[in-house]
């Protein structure tokens, strides 16, 4: 090992303990990363919600569902059996279809939306929702079912279905003073949170539950739509129900009173994909979850992207010149004409000639050369667009060479010049 390799790893294992020394003994910085994850102690965690919200409704009235979407949960699976009855007035049996829902309950049809005497309920950072989900959501609540969503962004395709309006999103802080109507408690954010308001027209039989002060106005962030048989809540600032406003003195009375409104029925807490139980599978995942060995990873291969630059600079070989292939065609045309020349043998250079000229005819002209008639001389006519008598003259030398065993020169010069000018342009 040389020693300039020595200085390098050296080096490169100083810069990685002061790195982790800095890292370790600096104060760890809050995470105000938006998780909404229910084990999340961080002050956007949920784990607060999730260990009191419980005692907030009677005993077994609330149920986490994680393992299924809004259309997964609202598109229930159905069986269908036959049934034979037994008329004992008639002694005769009938038979009929019944369907069943996964609970085993009996439904009248094979779409009929089942469950719709529940709440449904969703806390998240956003409300994200297709079209399709989002007909079967309001088809649910319209046959009687409810919905408390609670997100800071609800899409398009939902809003206007109900008629409401949301603002673009800006900034709250501690100037921004929260109440729920009904409710003596009213809380400043004691942070700056981003989010906007609702707005709808008249004739929209919406209604106020919760409104912010914010700029000498009053603006409406909790709403109430009623939709057919049921109700649908929106609520725009999700972070009332995080660990940090739940903790942050009395607080947690706004979101006693934000929930206070819910039925008295059974709840759904949808949590798909909020219970933080997935864990990557990448060979990296330890690594890249602490800021230290990230750090380290990340140092270490830009120091050995910098090593290879500087050693692949001092130790590239020479390139060596390659000399150009030197075209060949035109000496080896010149050595098989000398050969043919010196040889004398006119009659075999004539048969190639014919060849080449035969190969030509049936590759370019599509023309059968078996037979050399007068019926093939108007078709390469036709074809070359020639006179006839060039046409002729190729064929009767042709037919003349097939029939010899031996030729002169002048044969040889004649039947060429006859070739040449038949396929020139």
């Amino acid at each position: 090992m040389s020693r300039t390799l020595k200085i390098y790893i050296l080096f490169l294992i100083l810069v990685l303990g002061l790195i982790v020394w800095v890292d370790y003994t600096r104060p760890k910085p809050i995470d105000w990363t938006p998780y909404y994850q229910l084990n999340k102690k961080s002050p956007l965690g949920l784990l607060v919600l999730n260990n009191e919200l419980p005692a907030m409704f009677p005993k077994d009235s609330l149920k986490q569902v994680s393992d299924q979407t809004i259309f997964e949960y609202l598109t229930p699976n159905y069986r269908t059996e036959l049934i034979e009855n037994y008329n004992e007035e008639t002694f005769e049996y009938t038979e009929e279809y019944v369907t069943y829902d996964e609970f085993g309950n009996e439904v009248e049809a094979q779409d009929s939306i089942l469950r719709t005497q529940n709440t449904w309920l969703y806390i998240n950072k956003d409300f994200n929702i297709d079209p399709s989900s989002t007909k079967k959501l309001l088809q649910y609540i319209k046959n009687g079912g409810n919905a408390f969503l609670s997100g800071e962004f609800f899409p398009r395709n939902l809003l206007d279905s109900l008629g409401i309006q949301q603002t673009r999103k800006w900034s709250v802080g501690d100037s921004a003073l929260f109440s729920v109507k009904g409710s003596k408690p009213s809380f400043y954010l004691t942070k700056e949170f981003h989010a906007g308001h609702f707005t709808w027209k008249d004739s929209v039989s919406a209604k106020s539950l919760g409104t912010f002060n914010y700029k000498n106005s009053q603006n409406i962030y909790f709403a109430e739509i009623p939709y057919g048989k049921g109700k649908i809540w929106l609520h725009l600032y999700p972070v009332l129900f995080t660990n940090y406003e739940l903790l942050k003195d009395n607080h947690y009375q706004l979101t006693q009173s934000t929930l206070s409104i819910l039925p008295n029925q059974k709840i759904l807490w949808m949590v798909k994909d909020q219970t933080g139980t997935f864990i990557s599978r990448h060979p990296l995942r330890f690594v890249k979850e602490h800021a230290p060995l990230r750090w380290s990873w990340y140092m270490g291969w830009i120091l050995l992207a910098i090593f290879m630059l500087f050693s692949a600079k001092r130790k590239q070989r020479v390139v060596p010149i390659i000399p150009p292939i030197n075209n060949t065609t035109v000496d080896f045309t010149k050595t098989i004409g000398n050969l043919y020349f010196q040889e004398k043998d006119h009659y075999d250079l004539m048969s190639k000639k014919i060849q080449y000229f035969l190969e030509k005819v049936r590759s370019e002209y599509w023309l059968d050369t078996t037979i050399l008639n007068e019926d093939f001389n108007r078709k390469l006519q036709a074809k070359t667009g020639k006179s006839e008598e060039k046409v002729r003259l190729v064929i009767q030398l042709i037919q003349k060479h097939q029939k010899q065993t031996t030729a002169t020169e002048a044969d040889l010069i004649a039947l060429n010049d006859a070739i040449n000018q038949l396929l020139e342009n």
